[in-house]
């Protein structure tokens, strides 16, 4: 690594006791110790890695709020790649296989993630979590010998795409163009100190870090983390971390809707809009949806691994939004081109080209990647 580690986590002027990260049960980290935790790990970072290159760290972490900490404040030194802990070991061979990865991160209390990354034969970063202290405290534990040099290339995230249109391939966002993109976000949702996320997410997923986690930091707000990730689950974790926006997929809409939840109703009455995201949203799914949920806003948005979230967004109220768009271009420049990249007029058919600072560089993965 050349240079001073990149700072993802925002600092500004906020109040250092007020709360930046919440979850059930659990005692809020307040923003003097989000950056305490946060300062003390990465100084131990420092230490362990050595000068040029950017080692590669395969994350197996739950879905917790030391979970998302512990993987940024490496992503400022590192690439990280988190993977969903649920993985059948095959496909875990595979993405390792993919990634050659230099070291793994895993929680220093679940074995069983140990085990699967020692037979990996991979040295192991643990990550020592304080019940008693707030709730996304932890501490890393490195290994005696100092960190592989690791390969050329840029600290932040490596991320898996979907694999809907092919084989999954690996995207490597870089830790400017996650600012950029959270930036982008908190702008064009307006958000604020009194905004708080409900982060619902699994960690291996672009939106956990950036949608509902740098954006809402990086305006000065807070984050509660309401997992595990279930319908039933939705109006009670509103109701306890007091939520004012929260990120859906449609499909968790739509099954909203079959149950008809009075509970949720009352909850969302406390929310200031409602955004879907990772697939279309119906038109008519859309109107139900704000019908159950006392006209709250429904925001639809279109987005990529490969840009780091978020490319173009229907606005929030008094703005008009238009049922079955995604909106206009929210960030990255956006144009609609034919194959030999010429403009396409409006209502001809083309592709999507996205540029800008949160468009990744190139696939790990293929000969044209890093």
């Amino acid at each position: 690594m050349t240079g001073a580690p990149e700072i993802l986590l925002p600092r500004g002027d906020r109040d250092p006791a007020s709360p930046a990260l919440l979850s059930e049960g659990g005692t809020p980290c307040s923003w003097a110790a989000l950056h305490e935790t946060r300062d003390r790990n990465a100084a131990r970072i420092a230490a362990w890695l050595p000068a040029g290159g950017t080692p590669r760290i395969l994350s197996l972490l739950p879905d917790e709020p030391t979970s998302a900490l512990s993987v940024l404040t490496l992503a400022s030194s590192a690439a990280v790649a988190p993977v969903n802990p649920a993985l059948p070991e095959a496909e875990l061979r595979d993405f390792a296989s993919r990634l050659a990865p230099d070291a793994a991160l895993v929680r220093a209390d679940r074995p069983a993630d140990r085990a699967r990354i020692e037979a990996l034969g991979l040295p192991t970063l643990h990550v020592e979590t304080d019940a008693g202290a707030h709730c996304a405290d932890f501490d890393l534990v490195l290994p005696d010998a100092t960190a592989p040099r690791g390969s050329v290339g840029q600290p932040g995230l490596i991320l898996s795409t979907s694999g809907s249109t092919g084989t999954p391939k690996l995207v490597p966002l870089g830790c400017a163009a996650m600012r950029s993109s959270a930036e982008n976000i908190a702008r064009w949702l307006r958000l604020g100190p009194d905004d708080r996320a409900l982060h619902m997410l699994p960690m291996f997923h672009v939106g956990a870090f950036v949608d509902l986690l740098l954006a809402p930091l990086a305006a000065g707000g807070s984050v509660y983390f309401g997992h595990p990730i279930t319908t039933e689950r939705l109006a009670a974790a509103i109701r306890e971390g007091r939520a004012t926006w929260v990120q859906l997929v449609p499909t968790m809409l739509h099954h909203l809707l079959e149950r008809s939840d009075p509970a949720l109703v009352e909850a969302a009455t406390g929310l200031r809009f409602v955004r879907t995201v990772s697939a279309d949203l119906a038109p008519a799914l859309q109107a139900r949806a704000r019908e159950l949920l006392g006209d709250v806003p429904i925001v639809q948005m279109y987005g990529m691994t490969e840009t780091a979230g978020q490319i173009t967004s229907n606005p929030l109220p008094p703005e008009t939004a238009r049922p079955g768009s995604v909106g206009p271009a929210a960030g990255p420049e956006v144009r609609v081109m034919d194959a030999h990249a010429n403009p396409r007029a409006p209502g001809e058919v083309g592709e999507v080209c996205v540029a800008g600072p949160t468009v990744m560089s190139g696939f790990l993965d293929q000969d044209h990647g890093e």
